[in-house]
């Protein structure tokens, strides 16, 4: 529970606007969209321990203070964001994979009572007000647009839109539609590994990367770019997200 408690909190720190690390905390701790993941990671933990009763409360009092309704039976990979809040009703039978993110007014459920609910891919981003009903699969890397309906599955790398929802273009180059996805650090932590202003050594690297805050880190990162665009090729074959360096 508390792994992907964090890996939620470091998807919610990398989408704030830049600010003081303690500031930013704080704020992201306060985002009723992280208040309703975290109830919704604590009520399934509560069950599988089983230990009766206390879910049923924090899951009402989740609903009421905030909107969002998240069943402790519903699976959830690490990194889920919710984008705003409110107006958002999930099935107890929807599965998420990994980073992916919904936004206000989202319904999540089955085409008839008792039906089959979505499977979502990893790193999925579902818009304001769109729908996804009944047993289908969406592709990891998607996109449903705003005010979808969607009743069909869907491969991965697609963007839906529509009612009802198909699909209206195929993503090639998912850098391209960065701000949908989890945000990849492959490129820049390469950069810096590899710069000698950094410290030389992988464990001063992570030091650095800890103490730093965001300000200071994006700026050093542009000015690292901007001289070492020569190893782009080789650094986006990497394969080292930030949150697994240790």
């Amino acid at each position: 529970m508390f792994a992907n408690i964090k890996s939620d909190l470091a998807r919610y720190r990398d989408n704030a606007p830049g600010r003081g690390k303690l500031k930013n905390l704080i704020l992201c701790l306060l985002e009723q969209g992280f208040i309703a993941t975290m109830g919704y990671r604590t009520c399934a933990w509560l069950i599988r321990k089983r230990i009766p009763i206390i879910h049923i409360f924090i899951q009402k009092l989740v609903e009421i203070t905030t909107g969002i309704s998240i069943p402790p039976s519903v699976k959830i990979g690490k990194g889920f964001v919710v984008e705003h809040f409110g107006g958002i009703v999930i099935n107890a039978g929807t599965q998420f994979g990994k980073n992916c993110t919904i936004t206000h007014g989202v319904t999540m459920g089955n085409k008839i009572p008792g039906g089959g609910a979505p499977v979502i891919g990893d790193d999925v981003y579902i818009c304001v007000d769109a729908k996804v009903l009944g047993d289908i699969t969406v592709g990891h890397h998607s996109i449903i647009g705003a005010g979808s309906i969607l009743m069909e599955s869907v491969p991965p790398y697609s963007i839906v839109a529509g009612s009802p929802a198909k699909v209206v273009k195929t993503i090639d180059d998912v850098n391209q539609y960065g701000a949908f996805f989890s945000k990849p650090r492959k490129k820049q932590i390469a950069i810096l590994i590899d710069n000698l202003d950094v410290g030389g050594t992988q464990r001063q690297l992570i030091e650095y990367l800890k103490h730093a805050n965001r300000e200071e880190f994006d700026l050093h990162l542009i000015n690292l770019e901007a001289n070492r665009r020569d190893l782009a090729s080789e650094i986006e074959a990497l394969d080292i997200p930030i949150h697994n360096i240790n």
